[in-house]
């Protein structure tokens, strides 16, 4: 079973054994960050919209999230709760669309924020990720990628699950620096302690 077959499978029940006890944890996180009424939000591996509705509280009703996966059956779950009528968070400005993280189909500079959660250390190829985050944002926007464990506690968790997440791991903090600033992004900060790992970084100019 590979990455894609294994979050397939696990889609159903996502929210239920992952993140039952981690809302006020990813609130918090997401009430410190950048995210202004009315911006756009681009959720790169955003699963099932864990994020979603602590996003939306920060851009409104007249941003918009795009939430991106190459799981079909998670943005099917996402789905049911964002986008069909009558779901239990169903709204109008969220939108979904199955793609690898590496080759995204949306237009430059479209999006005044990257969050990335739970994600980045399954992506295979994280410098075209990160490039790819790096196109999408405007002049000024912000990039969040975010686990909610540490870097040596993450590798710890995916040795002892197995499959095919074995070797997933985050970079070093100075690779991950050089990663970002190799495609173009500054202001850069990482925090790796326990029970959390968060990259930032901004892509220089202004927009606002």
């Amino acid at each position: 079973m590979n990455r894609r077959e294994y979050f397939d499978s696990a889609a159903g029940d996502w929210d239920w054994t992952h993140h039952r006890d981690t809302e006020d944890r990813i609130h918090h996180l997401i009430d410190s960050f950048d995210i202004n009424r009315g911006e756009n939000v681009a959720d790169l591996g955003c699963g099932t919209g864990v994020l979603f509705a602590h996003i939306l509280e920060k851009i409104g009703s007249h941003g918009k999230i795009l939430g991106i996966d190459y799981s079909v059956e998670m943005l099917k779950e996402a789905n049911k709760k964002w986008l069909s009528p009558g779901g239990p968070d169903s709204v109008g400005n969220v939108f979904l669309i199955s793609s690898d993280a590496k080759s995204l189909p949306v237009k430059g500079e479209s999006f005044d924020v990257v969050t990335c959660f739970a994600a980045f250390a399954h992506f295979e190829d994280k410098e075209s990720a990160l490039l790819e985050m790096q196109r999408l944002l405007k002049p000024g926007g912000r990039v969040y990628i975010i686990h909610l464990l540490g870097r040596e506690e993450l590798a710890k968790h995916h040795r002892q699950t197995g499959g095919p997440f074995v070797d997933d791991t985050l970079p070093e903090d100075r690779e991950m620096e050089k990663m970002l600033q190799n495609v173009g992004l500054t202001k850069i900060e990482i925090t790796d302690s326990p029970s959390l790992y968060l990259a930032k970084a901004e892509k220089p100019g202004s927009h606002r």
